[in-house]
């Protein structure tokens, strides 16, 4: 069983490419969370708004969602680019959208440049999220794949945390400034990222290949023998890329079924409500200090993208994605229940409370397993070959529903409340437990070969 610490051991250069390609995904839950602290000054007649007048609501919807609109768009050049120059110069291009729309961003005075900025910034986001889950699989060994995988969770949070921690206090131009450093120091570090022995081994580059192997494992030519012929293995049994393969076979069928339904379900259980609103959520709560508030409730989410890591190779995913729902619906109902009451012209003072309890509660339990989980897993039961085909649309998929949930949450508050948005998206959380009770395949501590075979069987 492999512990959070024992991951780091004979690991080392393993996860410092890890590390460096992550810091797209840390830029990525900075702009996922810009919105929260951002909106609220764009829509102030504070001197802290850079705009000539407040942002409207209409434009207030459109600048949350189009950051989802770009996501969905990111990830198609890259499906062309991994293959022709690999992984590791992807990665490179896929900062330069970040670089350029915060850049812009720290010097807009028109919400037609914000409109721009925050389409162009979804561009890396789709691209990082469609790249960075199968990279990371493809380079860790089997014994810690899953542990590895889910740090991504840990570098997202960790960029929401500086989102909530900076936001309130710094202006809208040196704000941007900040996020412009993770995705050059990316850039800057990217001499650490290694290239996929996968795609150097289908590009007829075996010498390569082992010695990527020979350095992330720390091993030396004989001992990496193995998984190299793994790989040939699973590459000589590789049909052609394209997306109707992966319905010729039962095992493709359902790991493109169980992805897509993951990936939904993880969305509509109203993350993106709670990550691109949550300051505006504490002010309609009441909340005194309701800038303050997302800096608490980021905090533990940054804490709880660790165990993640910690637990998935000792119990599972099944069991982490089963907790993470089950707390998440009973986060919700009495979210819901306080708002609903709130709105309703009850007397809510001495609950004021909880909906940070509760928030708190939604971001641990959603971080853990349904905010994290279903890419890891997605990552181990797509065919390698399909990878490049099938993330960019699971990709498209999340980011559509965020989309979606952005554009609408004012309007759907409007007509059903915060109460009821709260209530309609706990029963996604009770659709994710039983989907995952059934369906979902337990892929601890299997190679690719063993999760396929194991999907392949008429269970």
């Amino acid at each position: 069983m492999v512990r959070l610490t024992s991951i780091f051991q004979g690991r080392s250069k393993l996860l410092l490419s890890v590390c460096v390609v992550n810091l797209l995904i840390l830029t990525s839950g900075m702009t996922l969370t810009w919105t929260s602290s951002m909106l609220e000054k764009l829509k102030s007649e504070d001197d802290d708004n850079s705009l000539s007048s407040p942002a409207t609501t209409d434009e207030q919807s459109w600048i949350g969602s189009l950051l989802p609109l770009g996501c969905i768009v990111g990830p198609i050049p890259f499906i062309f680019l991994q293959n022709k120059i690999g992984k590791k110069y992807s990665f490179i291009l896929a900062t330069i959208p970040f670089i350029v729309a915060y850049f812009m961003a720290a010097f807009a005075k028109t919400v037609a440049v914000f409109y721009v900025l925050r389409f162009i910034s979804g561009i890396s986001v789709g691209a990082a999220f469609a790249m960075v889950p199968p990279y990371v699989a493809e380079i860790s060994d089997t014994a810690a794949r899953g542990a590895i995988c889910a740090i991504c969770g840990s570098f997202i949070t960790t960029g929401m945390m500086i989102s909530f921690s900076l936001g309130p206090f710094l202006s809208i131009r040196l704000f941007n400034i900040v996020e412009l450093i993770f995705p050059v120091a990316m850039v800057a570090l990217s001499y650490f990222i290694v290239e996929s022995p996968y795609y150097l081994i289908a590009k007829n580059k075996r010498i390569e290949a082992e010695e990527v192997l020979k350095y992330l494992r720390s091993k030396s030519a004989k001992e990496v023998q193995s998984e190299l012929t793994e790989i040939n293995d699973v590459l000589a049994n590789m049909r052609q890329s394209s997306l109707f393969e992966i319905f010729k076979t039962r095992a493709g069928t359902k790991a493109f079924v169980i992805s897509v339904c993951l990936v939904s379900l993880a969305q509509l259980c109203g993350s993106n409500i709670i990550l691109f609103y949550m300051q505006s959520i504490f002010e309609e709560a009441g909340f005194a200090f309701a800038d303050k508030a997302p800096i608490i409730v980021g905090g533990a989410q940054f804490l709880a993208s660790f165990i993640t890591p910690a637990l998935v190779e000792k119990m599972g995913r099944r069991v982490l994605l089963l907790a993470s729902a089950t707390f998440m619906l009973l986060s919700q109902i009495p979210l819901g229940l306080y708002y609903y009451l709130q709105e309703h012209d009850r007397n809510m003072e001495n609950w004021i409370w909880l909906p940070v309890m509760m928030l708190m509660l939604f971001i641990v339990a959603y971080n853990f397993g349904l905010g994290t989980l279903p890419l890891v897993i997605a990552s181990e039961i797509i065919p390698l070959n399909l990878k490049g085909v099938v993330f960019p649309i699971l990709s498209a998929i999340t980011f559509a529903i965020a989309f979606a949930f952005a554009f609408f949450y004012n309007r759907l508050s409007a007509a059903i409340g915060v109460g009821g948005t709260f209530w309609l998206c706990s029963i996604f959380c009770v659709l994710a437990i039983l989907f995952t009770s059934i369906f979902v395949p337990e892929t601890k501590g299997k190679s690719f070969q063993e999760i396929e075979n194991n999907l392949e069987c008429k269970k």
